[in-house]
């Protein structure tokens, strides 16, 4: 069993719980909120423990991502209709409990959470921390929590649901779960007031996640970013260059962004000239706005060493991009991927997202977008739908009183029974498409 507790500092445990899912890939996945979080409490004096129960890779890892370690466990009952396999992904259960008996006895446990559909991640790895500290509050934030709190708070042994991500409130909340008055604390009032991130928090790290900016200025009609962040807020140009030089301290060779609207910071200039000094490979997994890659900006980017280079599209159809939130435009598109050309990247170096399985797009559509890609030579993925609570298009096609696990998009409910076999065809001709243009064997992400 866990050790005893014998100091009066409070002691932190910050989990990111293990992913419940049919398919799972690590691109990078790591809990930058919760690890912004973690070392602000770690630098007010606190003694932070912190577990990241995805981290158990199989397979060789390029650029710091790869497959996750997974088991296979039973369908939850309300899937049980799909006859499919369904997985926890991440440590596993001994692995798990092992960490947990080398911790002090945690005065209160923070969990995050991302995907409303994980939720069974969350329940199992609550299940297990109550195990070994039946008596230590467990906190629940994050975006699951944020876009359907009445839900977590209903979930079996969380103690306390913290929607939003104001550090101020959060830690305003964590304080009163502890009991304990806050002090002298130094508000974080913009980007530039967080801590950089203590990334010695990981045992083993093999690549870096950061932001340097949370929203987004877009407000496409499938996208929470916009609900999870009211304004868009980015880091200046001096942090950048500060929170790099502690990142030189990791001994990584990959940096991944996870922004939503990275290209639109207003020095982004300066920063990619500023990125172009240190010696990491980049990567932008998310999908850049096509808008907003000009000539300096691809050459740049180039330059600066990013390896992932990957654009939001949704759509070949032009009534369907006005409706979906007007950000990006075919011609746009070409061009950007004719700079990015230019720099020196090969189209099959250029990923680009399509949309797919979403009610608004007929199949014809996403045939036509694929068709369109391909004709460029560049990597196509589809981004498969999810309705995402409180979004435009969520409210549609999301019944509150349905379980999340329902707006999985492995299960492709939104798709047309007629339809099913020439979505799994085009999914094929994907497939074959990016192992030719990337000249090895068909891609496994």
């Amino acid at each position: 069993m866990p050790k005893t507790r014998q100091q009066s500092i409070k002691k932190i445990l910050s989990i990111n719980p293990w992913v419940t899912d049919f398919a799972f890939y690590d691109l990078w996945f790591k809990p930058v909120g919760l690890l912004y979080l973690s070392t602000i409490l770690k630098n007010y004096g606190m003694d932070v423990s912190f577990i990241d129960c995805i981290q158990k890779y199989i397979g060789k890892r390029k650029y710091g991502k790869g497959k996750i370690y997974h088991e296979e466990i039973a369908l939850p009952e309300v899937l049980n209709k799909f006859k499919m396999r369904y997985f926890r992904y991440g440590i596993t259960e001994n692995e798990f409990e092992n960490k947990l008996k080398e911790i002090d006895k945690p005065d209160i446990i923070l969990i995050t959470s991302f995907m409303t559909y994980w939720y069974p991640g969350i329940l199992l790895t609550a299940k297990t921390l109550k195990k070994y500290f039946p008596d230590t509050k467990i906190v629940l934030g994050g975006i699951y929590a944020t876009l359907l709190p009445e839900h977590a708070r209903a979930l079996e042994n969380i103690d306390y649901v913290i929607t939003g991500n104001n550090f101020n409130s959060i830690i305003d909340s964590i304080f009163e779960v502890l009991n304990i008055r806050k002090g002298t604390f130094p508000g974080i009032n913009t980007l530039d007031d967080l801590p950089f991130i203590d990334y010695s928090l990981y045992k083993s790290l093999d690549s870096i996640t950061t932001v340097n900016s949370l929203g987004c200025p877009f407000r496409c009609t499938y996208c929470a970013s916009s609900i999870l962040y009211k304004k868009f807020q980015y880091k200046s140009s001096k942090y950048i260059n500060n929170e790099f030089k502690r990142y030189m301290a990791y001994n990584v060779s990959d940096i991944t962004f996870y922004d939503d609207a990275f290209l639109m910071h207003p020095e982004i200039i300066k920063i990619l000239k500023i990125l172009k000094l240190f010696p990491f490979k980049y990567h932008l997994p998310n999908g850049v706005h096509a808008k907003f890659i000009t000539p300096r900006i691809a050459k740049l980017l180039f330059d600066a060493g990013f390896k992932t280079i990957r654009i939001g599209y949704e759509v070949y159809d032009s009534l369907l991009q006005n409706k979906m939130g007007g950000k990006v435009t075919n011609k746009i598109l070409k061009n950007a991927i004719g700079y990015l050309n230019n720099a020196g990247y090969f189209s099959g170096e250029i990923g680009v997202y399509v949309l797919g399985g979403h009610p608004k797009i007929p199949i014809n559509a996403l045939e036509n977008s694929i068709k369109y890609l391909s004709d460029m030579g560049v990597r196509i993925y589809i981004s498969e739908y999810s309705p995402v609570p409180k979004t435009p298009d969520g409210k549609l096609y999301y019944k509150k009183e349905s379980d999340p696990l329902l707006t999985n998009n492995s299960l492709r409910r939104f798709i047309n029974d007629k339809d099913k076999e020439k979505y799994f065809d085009l999914k094929c001709f994907i497939r074959i498409h990016n192992s030719k243009v990337a000249g090895n064997h068909p891609a496994t992400y």
